[in-house]
């Protein structure tokens, strides 16, 4: 049939005209992109499948570079190791040296000389390693003396001291102990000499006096009976400014359960200038201290007093206010103070101070046993401590904490002993009370803590009229697993940024794509160096000091089989990545990708289709020109 109105034959044409344009075009797209599904419309399945399989290989690609980044890590830290390594190695080569009987004063003081700096190298290597600004040694620093590690010299001091030339003092045993004296620099040498300065403190007839001692002295000569006799009362005070210059003094014994005031010294206050009496330099080796209250081996109450730079060793029991360097300070500073002491009592008993009122101990470092009932603290009793440390086990009944049993604890402050008790016990503090807005901010918190109730990682309780803020303090979980960080959750306190150690210094590493265990794998840096930051104290010829280097080297040992043990799993993760992602990109391939020669040939097949149906649309075109010609012949011929 031949129409004017509809041309059938071009409709079709049209049709397929269209149809092998889209053909051609579709093979365009597939050549131009190389890939066959390019829409969800091309095959909605496939692109579902290729869709995640491009996320998981992009995932793959991170994790590759995840695991990468933490084997570098471990080999920055195994770097490190094997310097710190190297260096004790010739720390054991210099105290096997210094052991042999050949050497002299002058040979073991080069010895020392070295073996200090090696040790200040090993901790500043320690400090220093890190990787993309993390620590990897130690999450959060030990406390520091002014940026350096808090430890013992050979002299068996937190800091260095230059001895006092004395020779031209005039010695207190030229002094007549029955004419005051008032003011004047005098040197002791002997015990006698000791004796006679607390008859005349004692007596009122040696005011405001500076004293530098200028040798050892042994105390073994007033060992019976209450003692010896401490220098200063509770009403002749010493008030002046005694150095020990460095010398020990050994063996003080004090036996008065029923008397206060007991320890070297008994009472200091400050000069009538006002300016605080100073203690300073001065170690006390061997001491077995037992007094009432106020009891301390160095002294038993210090009033506007500056203890500074003081060591002591050995035990110190009394009733209340009892401490390792000092029983009770009103206004008084102890600064830069070690005790390696057994401290024993009942109230406000403190590794360093037993009771500071209106005062702070700082930069000071216990260790030993510390035992009482209530206010028990590894570095005060009741009271302040700032930049202070300790390693001592400390146990109590009621409000007793790993830095301060009960009282005000500041900034920079390091636990890693044990604290036992039963209510109010905390890592950092056992009863918190505040009457300042400070931060309590950056302490450190790696020790045990038991106790039963109100039992915290930080405080066991807060009872403070101003609200408390915990700041950015640190603790280890697996030592603390189940506790809050304050015992008494209704306490009037808030928290910011406190961290787990185990979580910082343990370093996760998402090394697969899911959020499943077996997608992490995590290894631990951190290391500890037992007993190196006090291997000085009792010399290079020390029979520790092996001991001690040798504890060292085996954690680095140790240590470095983690590490390797860490590269060889990231090593094989790598190859796991590698074989996940390469299958991955196959199976994506083989979905996506397309043939080349078929997308060709059907290029070819749809541009001869599209030229044939536009050569037939032409004709099909004419199809209403023949009618109109055939109605125009009918019309002629009527």
């Amino acid at each position: 049939m031949i129409g004017i109105n509809t041309n059938l034959g071009s409709l079709i044409v049209q049709s397929n005209l269209n149809t092998s344009t889209v053909g051609l075009n579709t093979a365009i797209e597939r050549m131009t992109t190389g890939f066959k599904i390019n829409h969800a419309k091309d095959n909605a399945a496939g692109y579902s499948i290729v869709t995640n399989m491009t996320t998981k290989i992009g995932a793959y690609e991170v994790a590759e570079n995840n695991a990468l980044m933490g084997l570098d890590m471990i080999k920055t830290a195994s770097a490190s190791l094997t310097q710190m390594s190297d260096i004790l190695s010739r720390l054991r080569a210099l105290g096997t040296q210094a052991l042999n009987g050949t050497y002299g004063g002058r040979s073991i003081d080069a010895i020392t000389s070295e073996a200090n700096a090696l040790i200040n190298e090993l901790y500043r290597i320690k400090g220093s390693t890190e990787y993309n600004g993390q620590n990897l040694f130690s999450s959060a620093s030990s406390v520091s003396n002014e940026g350096k590690e808090l430890s013992l010299n050979s002299a068996g001091f937190l800091q260095d001291i230059v001895r006092r030339d004395t020779s031209a003092m005039t010695p207190f045993s030229s002094v007549d102990e029955n004419i005051a004296i008032n003011g004047g620099t005098y040197s002791i040498s002997t015990a006698d000499e000791l004796a006679k300065l607390a008859r005349m403190v004692n007596s009122g007839n040696a005011k405001e006096i500076e004293i530098v001692l200028a040798n050892d002295i042994d105390l073994s000569a007033y060992s019976t009976g209450t003692g010896w006799t401490p220098i200063g009362t509770p009403s002749k005070q010493f008030r002046g400014i005694f150095d020990g210059n460095g010398y020990t003094i050994s063996n003080l014994y004090i036996n008065a359960p029923n008397s206060g005031y007991r320890g070297f010294f008994g009472a200091t206050d400050r000069r009538s200038n006002g300016s605080y009496s100073d203690i300073k330099n001065v170690r006390i080796e061997n001491a077995d201290v037992t007094g009432a209250s106020y009891v301390g081996i160095l002294s038993g109450q210090s009033s506007a007093s500056n203890i500074t730079n003081c060591s002591v060793s050995g035990k110190v029991s009394g009733a209340s206010y009892v401490g390792g360097i000092v029983g009770g300070t009103y206004y008084g500073y102890p600064k830069y103070c070690y005790a390696d002491a057994d401290v024993t009592g009942k109230n406000d008993i403190g590794g360093i101070a037993g009771w500071n009122n209106y005062s702070s101990t700082s930069y000071s470092y216990s260790k030993g046993n510390v035992t009482g009932t209530s206010a028990v603290g590894g570095i005060v009793g009741d009271g302040g401590a700032s930049n202070s440390k300790t390693t001592a086990n400390i146990t109590g009944t009621k409000n007793v904490g790993g830095i301060v049993g009960s009282g005000i604890v500041a900034i920079n402050n390091y636990f890693s002993g044990i604290v036992e008790g039963e209510s109010n016990v905390g890592g950092m503090i056992g009863l918190f009370y505040n009457y300042y807005a400070t931060p309590v901010k950056n302490n450190i918190i790696l020790g045990e803590i038991n106790g039963i109730t109100n039992t915290g990682v930080l405080a066991g309780d807060v009872t403070a009229s101003t609200k408390v803020h915990f700041v950015d303090n640190y603790y280890d979980g697996i030592q603390t697993l189940g506790l809050n960080t304050v015992g008494n959750r209704a306490g009037n306190y808030d928290e910011t940024g406190s961290l787990d150690l185990t979580l910082g210094t343990t370093f996760g590493l998402q090394v697969g794509i899911n959020s499943s265990d077996s997608s992490r794998l995590s290894y631990n840096t951190d290391i500890s160096l037992p007993g190196l930051d006090s291997l000085m104290a009792g010399g290079i010829t020390s029979p520790d000091f092996l001991k001690t280097i040798d504890e060292s080297i085996r954690a680095i040992e140790i240590k470095q089989t983690e590490l390797g043990s860490a590269e060889n799993r990231l090593e094989s993760v790598l190859e796991e990545i590698g074989i996940q992602y390469e299958n991955l990109i196959s199976s994506r391939s083989t979905i996506q990708d397309a043939d080349i020669a078929e997308v060709s040939s059907e290029y070819i097949k749809m541009q001869i289709l599209q030229n044939a149906s536009s050569t037939l649309l032409a004709t099909a075109n004419q199809t209403p020109e023949i009618a109109l010609r055939l109605l125009g012949a009918g019309i002629n011929v009527g």
